[in-house]
């Protein structure tokens, strides 16, 4: 019965690469999916459907690593996961999932978490100070023809951001960053 089959996000759209070559080999397709990362504890997004927050699991060992494990001019660099062949990847945190709202936490980025929401790379701050780009979590809505952001404001009202098809930035009244 394969009724409840659903996508494997990994590698997704890939090619076979993913299955044959190696993780540092992948490409910018797979760092933007959070599959291959380089930059230690970097925030990023997780690549899987885009729910959770996550950071950057690359770590420096004691020794060198295994010579079919490393990705790195430095042999002591991969990732933490053994069963992932020590790829760094952008591990999600355990309080990281956009669509629980248990994980809400307060801030003056505008973020909502609930059912609906996924996690963007975004620098929006209720404040004239910029930020930089950090993942956060905000209430989606989706249509045939276009995406929806929601985003608290600091009266507890939502401003509705509709997004560009092809993908981009936008800017928010009440906030800087984008």
């Amino acid at each position: 019965d394969y009724s409840g089959l659903q996508t494997l996000p990994w590698g997704y759209h890939m090619g076979c690469a993913v299955a044959q070559g190696r993780c540092s080999s992948w490409g910018d397709k797979a760092e933007a999916k959070g599959m291959f990362c380089s930059v230690p504890n970097e925030q990023k997004c997780t690549g899987d459907s885009f729910a959770y927050k996550g950071y950057c699991n690359l770590a420096t060992f004691s020794s060198s690593l295994p010579s079919h494990f490393q990705y790195f001019s430095d042999s002591r660099k991969g990732g933490r996961d053994q069963t992932m062949d020590f790829c760094p990847v952008i591990q999600p945190y355990s309080n990281g999932d956009c669509r629980n709202p248990d994980n809400t936490q307060a801030g003056a980025s505008g973020e909502l978490w609930g059912t609906n929401s996924r996690c963007f790379e975004s620098s929006l701050y209720r404040s004239s100070s910029s930020t930089s780009s950090k993942p956060r979590c905000y209430r989606t809505r989706c249509t045939s023809t276009y995406l929806e952001i929601s985003v608290q404001t600091s009266s507890g009202s939502f401003v509705q951001v509709v997004c560009p098809r092809g993908g981009g930035r936008k800017s928010v009244s009440g906030f800087s960053g984008t």
